[in-house]
C-alpha cells in the first residue's frame, strides 16, 4: 500500500506539473508520448489516436482531478484498515526475540489523532512555502525545441536519459518500485535494529547515494535534446 501511495503521489506531481503548460511541461508530455510509442498498445493513453476528440492535456487534467484522487482515497482507506487490523509497525530498535508484551501498546485512535495532527502541521508548512515561494511558470511552449530540464524529483532520470537515451527512462522509473516491493520478501529476518542489519541499511544508503549522484550530474549538465533524436 505504501509503494502504491508513493506511485500515486508521483502521478499527482507529474500531472500537476504538466497542467501549468509551459515549456517544461510541454517537453515532459513529449517525452511521455515518445515512451508511449515505444510501449505500443500499453502506451495507448498518450497516443493521439486514443480519444482523438479530447486533447491530451484535457485527459491529464481529468486524471489529476478525478482518477488519482479516487485511487488515493481507496488506497488510504485500505492502508488505515491494514494498520487497524495488523497494528502499527513496532519500533525499529527492538531486538529480535523480545516478546510483544515488552512493547508499549496504544489504542488505534491515539495513532489516528497523531496522523491527523502531524498531517495538519505538514499541510500548514507546505501551504506557507507554496505562498512564499510559488513554483515558477516558464515561457509559453514552443514545439520542436528541447531546452529545459525536468523538476528536481526527476533529475536523476534526466542523467540516465543523457547517458543511455530515452528508451531507458521507463526501465529506470520502474526499477526503484520493484526493489521497494521486493524488500519485504528478501529481508525476512526478525531483527529490526538498524545497527544489526548492516547489509540492508548499506544497500539503502548506496541507493540514496546513486540517486543523489545522478541528480548532481543532471544539475551540472547542459540541457540536451532527446525527443526525435
Amino acid at each position: 500500500m505504501g509503494v502504491a501511495l508513493l506511485a500515486l503521489t508521483i502521478g499527482f506531481f507529474f500531472t500537476g506539473t504538466v497542467l501549468k503548460w509551459d515549456q517544461e511541461s510541454f517537453e515532459a508530455v513529449e517525452h511521455n508520448i515518445e515512451i508511449s510509442n515505444l510501449l505500443g498498445t500499453f502506451g495507448t493513453f498518450f497516443s493521439p489516436s486514443f480519444a482523438a476528440g479530447i486533447p491530451l492535456l484535457t485527459r491529464l487534467y481529468s486524471v489529476h482531478v478525478s482518477l488519482l484522487p479516487l485511487f488515493a482515497v481507496l488506497l488510504l482507506i485500505a492502508h488505515v484498515f491494514y494498520i487497524r487490523h495488523f497494528g502499527i509497525s513496532p519500533l525499529p530498535w527492538k531486538r529480535a526475540g523480545a516478546s510483544q508484551e515488552d512493547e508499549k501498546k496504544q489504542p488505534f485512535s491515539t495513532h489516528l489523532r497523531r496522523i491527523l495532527g502531524y498531517g495538519a502541521i505538514m499541510l500548514v508548512i507546505v501551504t506557507t512555502l507554496a505562498v512564499l515561494f510559488p513554483a515558477p511558470l516558464g515561457p509559453e511552449p514552443i514545439e520542436g525545441i528541447e531546452v529545459t530540464k525536468p523538476p528536481w524529483p526527476f533529475l536523476w532520470l534526466y542523467a540516465i536519459e543523457n547517458a543511455w537515451g530515452i528508451q531507458w527512462l521507463l526501465t529506470a522509473s520502474v526499477v526503484p518500485f520493484v526493489v521497494l516491493v521486493a524488500i519485504p520478501f528478501i529481508d525476512r529476518g526478525e531483527e529490526r535494529d538498524p545497527r544489526r542489519r548492516k547489509a540492508i541499511v548499506a544497500t539503502f544508503l548506496l541507493g540514496l547515494a546513486i540517486l543523489f549522484a545522478l541528480t548532481v550530474i543532471a544539475i551540472l549538465a547542459a540541457p540536451q535534446a532527446h525527443v526525435g533524436g
